[in-house]
């Protein structure tokens, strides 16, 4: 496992490159490493404290795996836990580490332990059940949770993680095969397709509470790889209920369902532009696999690759400036990055072996993927311009489709009260609807003063006044679009 420090300058992370398992810490600004631990002993899973100052990791330098601090280079290490028993998974909590423990009883039970700086007291919990919730936390070292199908406990579902490696939950039961997950702009619930009702549909999920998903489409056919508009206003997904795959559009809750693409060699794997304007997506109507780019409507369409090999999976990137996407004329798939006109085609990963399924940080500056480097496929971080690849998973099974999810929320207004939702920035323009107190709505754009804002209402855009004392704006509005009327 891997752990961002806070100012996002160190990786903290376990390796076995001198025999034995030790905490290593690599500057990703001068390219330095260092041994943290070095001891003969093991030492595991990396930590930082909220201030930078301290790691907490596991070592069973003592006979047996127990919690350990020690200042950021590595000095001061000391023990924490003393519960006779393995202590796993630390994590901090504000001064305190959070910690498990093993239990030894007739029913085994996670002992979830809470450690000061000088003692350990430690409180008995039940094991999480098979329908657990998901609680968001601040993990991934400040870059947020990925989310990803994984075949670990038999059948693939979907799991979510912080980007570092660490928290890993459960999200969807072992009933049904899951796959193609994809963030809702809020990150409050999770698209993503499951065969739960004889073949494969598209659900939605709200990640934050302990409820059912909810069933977007229903078709005989196979209805997969949903991606959401940045604006929250549709679904793009691609289905076969036309004889072959094509790329169809709906709103959030299902409805309005429409085709976008209707050629005979097939249109796949569509991903949305940052201003939720255009799609890009993959096509064999030119002969072999190449990356297109269509209007949201479906009007448009033009080729943005001519490759001598296949070029698929293509993601824009959240800035506007790049389409990440998987190409195979090196022999093997490849992650590579361009322009988004389609220019200046860079392979990022150059390896061997298979790598595959890109996708974007929300800042443009990383990209997760998948790849089968180490033997097995695994997730793997790096740089956009490839650089400093981490591996984020080490598991026996196969994990693959990784989505990102912000550490930051993106921007929402908030009603003390209702408010009336208006079809343009106006109070000229008609009514849609008024607002629900409590509900928050996603921002998509506003006016340079700020005077109103556009918002998703009820599957639709529209504007509210946000001058008004009952509107509140949450999470970052730094970046939300500007319109000129």
């Amino acid at each position: 496992a891997a752990a961002w420090s806070p100012d996002s300058r160190k990786i903290a992370f376990m390796s076995d490159r001198d025999g034995h398992w030790e905490v290593y810490a690599l500057d990703i600004v001068d390219g330095s490493l260092a041994n943290l631990t070095n001891t003969p002993s093991n030492d595991w899973w990396p930590d930082w404290s909220p201030d930078g100052s301290q790691i907490a990791f596991i070592s069973d330098r003592d006979g047996i795996g127990a919690i350990y601090v020690m200042e950021a280079g590595g000095r001061s290490q000391r023990r924490l836990t003393d519960t006779g028993t393995w202590n796993d998974s630390p994590s901090w909590c504000g001064a305190q580490v959070i910690a498990t423990a093993v239990v030894f009883a007739p029913d085994p039970v996670a002992a979830a332990t809470s450690v000061p700086p000088q003692a350990a007291t430690a409180t008995s919990v039940p094991l999480a059940s098979d329908s657990t919730a998901f609680t968001p936390t601040p993990t991934g070292g400040g870059w947020g949770q990925v989310a990803f199908i994984s075949d670990r406990e038999g059948l693939p579902v979907l799991y979510v993680m912080g980007a570092d490696g660490n928290g890993l939950l459960r999200l969807t039961d072992l009933r049904s095969r899951t796959d193609n997950p994809f963030w809702m702009p809020d990150g409050r619930s999770i698209a993503y397709v499951s065969n739960r009702d004889g073949n494969e549909e598209i659900y939605l999920l709200d990640v934050e509470q302990d409820s059912d998903p909810v069933r977007l489409t229903d078709d005989p056919a196979s209805d997969l790889w949903p991606v959401i508009a940045p604006n929250g206003s549709a679904i793009a997904f691609m289905t076969d209920r036309d004889g072959n795959n094509e790329i169809y559009q709906m709103d959030i809750q299902g409805g309005n369902i429409k085709r976008l693409t209707n050629h005979e060699s097939g249109d796949r794997f569509p991903s949305w532009s940052p201003d939720s304007r255009q799609i890009v997506f993959e096509s064999e109507r030119d002969g072999n696999a190449e990356i297109y780019v269509m209007n949201a409507d479906g009007s448009g369409v033009r080729r943005l690759t001519n490759s001598r090999a296949g070029d698929h999976m293509p993601v824009w990137s959240p800035n506007g400036n790049w389409i990440v996407y998987q190409n195979e004329q090196d022999g093997n798939n490849e992650i590579y990055i361009m322009d988004a006109d389609g220019r200046n085609p860079v392979n990022l990963t150059n390896n061997p072996a298979e790598d595959r399924f890109p996708a974007w940080s929300s800042d443009s500056s990383r990209i997760v993927f998948q790849s089968e480097r180490d033997g097995n496929r695994e997730l793997y971080i790096m740089n956009a311009d490839g650089a400093n690849p981490l591996r984020i998973t080490n598991e026996t099974s196969n994990e693959w489709r990784p989505v990102w999810r912000s550490a930051v929320l993106p921007c929402q207004v908030a009603f003390t009260a209702s408010v009336n939702v208006r079809t343009g920035p106006g109070t000229t323009f008609e009514v849609l609807g008024p607002t629900t107190p409590g509900v928050n709505l996603f921002a998509a754009a506003r006016t340079a003063d700020e005077t109103w804002w556009q918002v998703l209402y009820d599957g639709q855009t529209g504007w509210i006044a946000g001058r008004l004392a009952s509107v509140q704006m949450i999470g970052d509005c730094s970046s939300v679009q500007v319109v000129t009327s």
